[in-house]
């Protein structure tokens, strides 16, 4: 895991490897996981929220190599894939009769500076969205501050080892100050209360956080946790808000994906590790199956991902494929 340097002023190790009995994790399990949640159907009368916690702190300037050798900064590679994410999203809602608002999306950055150099959370849209907060998928159309070239790998077996083609950009890369995660979550949470109070029949708003360093705006890590378990008591009628985090790590020998209960050994020896992995929802069962097929299993699995660069990309599938069944 990067080294962010943003360490809590003391450490619990010890509290926080045993916060979590096996009945407060069964409890959490079968919250995640009633059989009749997550089973709405969305439309445009009742669309998904989906939000995007971005670290944006100083850490996010190194650089980093993704799997086709390319370097750059962190905060170049996240950008990208974002707008990568959001242009899917609107692929997947432009129909023959026109684009569906199936979405509702609000990206959270933190970590900027403001005039006082102070580490901030900040709503991310900028241009022709700057005051918006939710943005729909017919905003997100118009919403573009510009299209790039950009130029990619040939997926195909035959013709030029690269191709150019155009990506619309609607985030720009940014890496300043520590990393206030903590204030990120409860952001999310004032946000997602309203937006609950007017889709209470949607499926569950999916928050996706990523980040490649501690949190710095807490004195142990059980507040991050206390802050995503009070993020996840929200709800629709068709179930909790849905809490999944990424980790980006330049350590090969330190990568999983989905993990499950039995996995929780694996993150004891790094203090806020296992706090990701207690904030994080269990994935609900009639989404397992939209899993990599490596991770798919009857097991219970947690939406965390410990990753490189290019693990962005499998994590916000998740997302984008869950509400692509959903609207079908």
């Amino acid at each position: 895991m990067s080294d962010n340097n943003n360490i809590p002023i003391t450490s619990s190790q010890n509290n926080l490897a045993n916060i979590s009995s096996a009945k407060n994790l069964l409890n959490l399990r079968n919250t995640a996981l009633k059989p009749l949640s997550y089973a709405q159907r969305v439309t445009s009368s009742n669309p998904c929220a989906f939000v995007l916690l971005v670290d944006q702190s100083g850490s996010m300037s190194e650089e980093m190599e993704d799997n086709k050798g390319k370097t750059l900064a962190k905060s170049e590679h996240l950008a990208m894939i974002v707008n990568r994410f959001l242009d899917e999203i609107l692929n997947t809602c432009q129909k023959t009769d026109g684009v569906k608002n199936y979405f509702e999306i609000v990206i959270i950055g933190y970590g900027q500076l403001n005039e006082d150099d102070e580490s901030i959370v900040t709503i991310c849209w900028e241009d022709k969205l700057k005051n918006n907060i939710w943005v729909t998928v017919d905003e997100l159309k118009h919403g573009a501050l510009r299209t790039d070239v950009i130029t990619k790998p040939n997926p195909n077996n035959v013709g030029p080892r690269e191709i150019k083609e155009p990506l619309k950009i609607w985030i720009e890369p940014k890496a300043e100050g520590l990393t206030p995660m903590k204030e990120a979550i409860s952001k999310c949470f004032d946000i997602l209360e309203d937006w609950i109070r007017n889709h209470p029949n949607s499926f569950p708003p999916m928050v996706f956080n990523i980040t490649d360093g501690q949190a710095s705006d807490v004195e142990d890590y059980n507040e991050i946790i206390d802050a995503a378990h009070k993020l996840t008591s929200a709800k629709t009628e068709d179930g909790n808000v849905l809490f999944f985090n990424c980790l980006i790590s330049d350590n090969s020998q330190n990568l999983i994906d989905f993990p499950n209960l039995s996995d929780r050994k694996f993150f004891e020896e790094n203090e806020f590790e296992l706090a990701l992995f207690e904030a994080s929802s269990f994935i609900p069962n009639n989404l397992i199956k939209l899993l990599p097929k490596a991770n798919q299993s009857d097991e219970d699995k947690k939406g965390l991902v410990l990753g490189s660069i290019d693990s962005v990309i499998k994590f916000l599938n998740l997302g984008t494929d869950t509400l692509y069944n959903r609207t079908k």
